[in-house]
This record gives C-alpha cells, sequence and structure tokens, in this order.
C-alpha cells in the first residue's frame, strides 16, 4: 500500500516547520518538531512504516495505491508589481465594478466553504487565456480606485477572490496566490505570470505561497 498528501491539503515548508492548509476544512496547522520530522522523512521517501502509521493517524497522509507527493511544487512569488508602476487612470464604471465583485466576494465566503469556491474558480482560471497587458493594469488601478468605497484591511480574500472574477469576465487568465508567514500570517494576493496585481512587490517578501488556483 503506497500514501500521498491527504486530498485536501496544501503545504508549505519554512525552515524546519511545515505549515498545512486544509482547504475543505478551512483551517491552517502547522507540525514541528518530530511531526514535521515525520512529514521530511515521508517526503524525501524515508519513512518507515511507523512514521506512516503517525502521519496517517494525523491525517496529513491517506492510503492509496502507491506513493504521490502530490502538492509538493514549490510556488513562487512574482517579481514584479503593477503597483510599483503608475497605474492608468480609469473611469468610474470599472471602479464600481470592483466594487461590485468585492461585495460578491465578501457575500459568497460568509455563506460557502473556502473549498466550494476555490475549485471552482480554480477550473475557471486555468481555462482562461492571457490577454493584453492592458487588461490586467486597468483591472488592477480599478481595485486601486474602488479602496474609497470598500473595507480594505483583512479583505485580502475577498479581495482576491473578486478580482479573479473580474478578470474572468474578460477571459483574462491569472493566478490567485495563498501565502503564509511565521509567527503565524496569511495573506492572498493576484497574479498574472511574475507580475502582482493586487499587491506592491514589497507587501508580499514575507509569505512563502501555500496554494494557487490557475495556471502557473
Amino acid at each position: 500500500m503506497g500514501s500521498r498528501l491527504s486530498a485536501s491539503l496544501h503545504y508549505v515548508a519554512i525552515v524546519e516547520q511545515v505549515v498545512f492548509l486544509d482547504m475543505a476544512k478551512d483551517r491552517y496547522f502547522l507540525a514541528s518538531g518530530k511531526l514535521a520530522h515525520d512529514f521530511f522523512d515521508w517526503l524525501h521517501q524515508r519513512s518507515d512504516p511507523a512514521t506512516t502509521e503517525r502521519l496517517f493517524e494525523s491525517q496529513i497522509v491517506e492510503p492509496c495505491a502507491e506513493w504521490s507527493p502530490r502538492g509538493s511544487e514549490r510556488l513562487r512569488l512574482p517579481r514584479f508589481s503593477a503597483l510599483d508602476a503608475m497605474l492608468p487612470r480609469v473611469s468610474w464604471r470599472l471602479a464600481l465594478e470592483a466594487v461590485y465583485y468585492q461585495l460578491l466576494a465578501q457575500a459568497q465566503l460568509r455563506r460557502k466553504p473556502l473549498h466550494q469556491i476555490m475549485m471552482p474558480l480554480n477550473r475557471r482560471l486555468q481555462a482562461a487565456e492571457g490577454r493584453e497587458d492592458q487588461i490586467y493594469v486597468e483591472v488592477a488601478a480599478a481595485f486601486q480606485l474602488a479602496r474609497r468605497f470598500v473595507e480594505w484591511d483583512r479583505r485580502c480574500l475577498s479581495r482576491s477572490i473578486a478580482m479573479a472574477n473580474m478578470l474572468l469576465r474578460r477571459n483574462a487568465a491569472a493566478q490567485l496566490v495563498i501565502g503564509v508567514s511565521l509567527p503565524f500570517l496569511a495573506h492572498s494576493w493576484v497574479q498574472y505570470g511574475d507580475r502582482a496585481l493586487t499587491d506592491p512587490l514589497e507587501d508580499l517578501q514575507a509569505y512563502s505561497p501555500i496554494y494557487r488556483a490557475g495556471r502557473s
């Protein structure tokens, strides 16, 4: 019998600790010490049956036909940000569209568990196409203008979902990323390729990406 990372988990290693995001339960948890070492041994195929059993009991891995490290892809931070350059002037209509999508995302997060939002969003982002740069910078500018009308602090996830949906309305591919740092903080943002669209680059440097919706 083999084993694989539990289906709803995503992870990132930070020094000698591992942060897990359980998408189905909408929670994070930290593995350190013995449990983290057990996971690293499993990840590098050095685990013995007792180690794997402890990971089964912790619900970090689950049985499968053969060993599989699904979810171990290394995600990278963006190298640039649209917000670090001068953004174009955009219409109030575009800004109000950004407000609408943010209010819609906030309502979704109140009504639905995270995985029910992220799974279909990921499928749609995977299917979308890259578009001309102007679309991305205009949407980024619209969200900056929309700050006058919606709460901005502690709303990074709803803002990211909103921007992803606004871009999808234009069939524009993007990636929604969730990152974590220790002592524990979580943040989400939208990027297209190497360019962040929701945040200045310096605001993202402390985070290690743990989840991405959309194509790499």
